[in-house]
This record gives structure tokens, sequence and C-alpha cells, in this order.
């Protein structure tokens, strides 16, 4: 019979070791989550995501990834603390102001409601504006705190931020009744009860009164580009139109004569085009006084016609 001696033994423990610390190696350990939760995650047109965490800590933390799914940016919120954090994801909505190459291709923003409590006889909540420099990383919050509807907040919904002049952004604000209440757009309801212009670190560039009876202000949806505090040329690039466009938001504006639309151009009209064409803007710009535009025309079938390029006056819209 085959004798099992020590060192057949001490080799037989040693091999057997080996086969289990070689296996453990493929195993890998379970990441352990830093996060209570997280929420959705919002796009921009070159696949950053953006979104918040909840985590064990009881802190609000701002992130980005990168297409890849890389993470670029994670900071904690300072201006909110472990009591206006909502219990989940669910509680939480958010709005995304993607940066513009015309007036600063680095800084994004983001609107964020984070409900705390809400019932049918009150309603508490946290609105945050955070403004993000994808390149410097610097990052700037302003918060407002709702716990009674006569306090400040700001208009979430139809891109509750837009991007602006000489990298400021434009903040519908008002009370909770103002922002949220009756009326709708046709009234005060809705709409706030001030413009905001802040420069990117919440310093107030200017503010204006919205009290006009047909209250015109821009949102940060279209494609435009500011050209004075309170003017833009708003280009409708699949329709081929494009216009200047003023903002009238006081009972000023009105007295003085102000006018939403200033000038328009419909490239298909200027044309003289037949009725089944159609004209579809490639490229923009504004350098100085001049408005620069590509764009083509289609037939009534989608057969390209032709590619056209023209400037025009940026004072009255006329071809140069």
């Amino acid at each position: 019979m085959y004798k099992l001696t020590l060192k057949h033994c001490l080799f037989s423990l040693l091999f057997l070791l080996a086969i289990i610390s070689a296996c453990k190696k493929d195993v890998k350990e379970p990441v352990k989550s830093t996060d209570k939760w997280v929420s959705e995650k919002l796009v921009d047109s070159v696949g950053n995501k953006y979104f918040i965490a909840n985590t064990l800590n009881k802190k609000l933390e701002i992130r980005i990834e990168n297409n890849k799914g890389e993470l670029i940016f994670s900071k904690e919120c300072p201006t909110i603390d472990s009591t206006e954090i909502p219990i989940s994801a669910e509680k939480v909505s958010m709005t995304l102001s993607i940066p513009n190459k015309y007036i600063s291709k680095n800084d994004v923003s983001l609107a964020l409601f984070l409900v705390t409590k809400m019932d049918d006889n009150h309603r508490e909540y946290v609105q945050l504006l955070a403004n993000i420099n994808l390149e410097t990383k610097a990052f700037y919050t302003n918060k407002y705190k709702v716990d009674d509807p006569s306090d400040w907040t700001f208009v979430i919904f139809n891109d509750a931020v837009a991007p602006w002049y000489q990298n400021t952004i434009l903040v519908r604000e008002g009370s909770d009744g103002d922002v949220y209440g009756g009326g709708g757009s046709m009234g005060l309801g809705a709409r706030g009860t001030q413009i905001v212009c802040y420069n990117r670190d919440f310093s107030v560039r200017y503010t204006k009164d919205i009290d006009a009876s047909a209250a015109y202000y821009f949102k940060s949806d279209g494609t435009y580009v500011p050209i004075s505090n309170t003017d833009r040329i708003r280009f409708d690039v699949n329709d081929g139109k494009f216009s200047r466009l003023a903002l009238v938001v006081s009972r000023e504006d009105e007295w003085a004569g102000v006018k939403p639309l200033v000038w328009q151009v419909d490239l298909k009209s200027f044309h003289k085009l037949p009725q089944d064409y159609w004209v579809k803007i490639t490229d923009y710009n504004v350098t100085g006084d001049l408005v620069g535009t590509e764009y083509s025309i289609y037939d009534q079938i989608g057969k390209l016609v032709s590619k056209e390029s023209k400037v025009w006056d940026l004072k009255t819209g006329m071809p140069k």
C-alpha cells in the first residue's frame, strides 16, 4: 500500500492552497455602493451624462460622466444640507441647459427640484441652480428654499435657464404662486415676477420686472445667438427662417414701443421658391453687425437643388 509521508502531505496542502488562491484572483470583489440613491442621467449633445447622488455620508453630490462612462466631475453641493435631500430619486426633477458654442462652449447649467414634503395642505421643496465649467471645473450653486408659497423660487419647466449674452444666464423668478400658480401662459401666474440675468458665479448682472400685458421672454430651446442684454437672433434651422427677437417683459418696455419681433427673414420667400420646396439652414454665425447663413434648398421630393451662403445686416435683416 502507498504510504503518505509528511512531505507528500505538505506538498498536497501547498498545491491545494495555490489552486484556491488562483481561483480567488478570478473572482472580483463586489463594489460597495457609496450612494443611497442616484438620479436619472441627462445627456448633452456630445454624450456627457449629468446626474446627482445622495451619498451614504448624507451629502448631495453632482456628477458628470463622459461618453465612455468615465467620471469627469464629482463635487458635493455646499449649499444643500442633509435635511433638504429627498428620500428617493423619485422626488427629484432636473433640467439641463447644455453648453452653447456661441455663448460659452464649456459652461453648463443644471436646474434641480428637490421635494422634501408635499401634500394637499403644504409643500416644502428646494430648488437649486448649478453652473459648471467643463474645462476648468469651476462650480457655483444658488439655492431657493421654499417652505411657504410666498418664498422665492424659479421656473423649472420650459428649459429653466437660458444661456445668455457674455456668458450669463437668464432665470425667471418669483413666488411659488407666480411661478407655479394659476393664470397659465396667458396670465401672470406661472410666469414669475422678474427676469434675473446672472453671471456664472450668481452675482446679478441685471433684473427686469415681468408685468407686461403680453410678456415675451426667452427659453433655452432652439438655436439662437444673444446679441445684447435684451436681443437675440433665433434660427429655425429646419424651417429656413431666422429672426431678431427682443425681450419684452415690463410696462416700461411696452411704453418704449419695444416689440418681440424686430425683423424676420424667410429664406423660402426671399428666393421666391415654389410652395412645396423647403430650406434648411446648415450653419450660421453672428460677427459684429453681420449675420452669416449657409443653407440648402430642396425640391418637392427632397432632392438637393442648391447650396447657398449669404450675409445679412444685423440691424435690419437686409442682405448685404
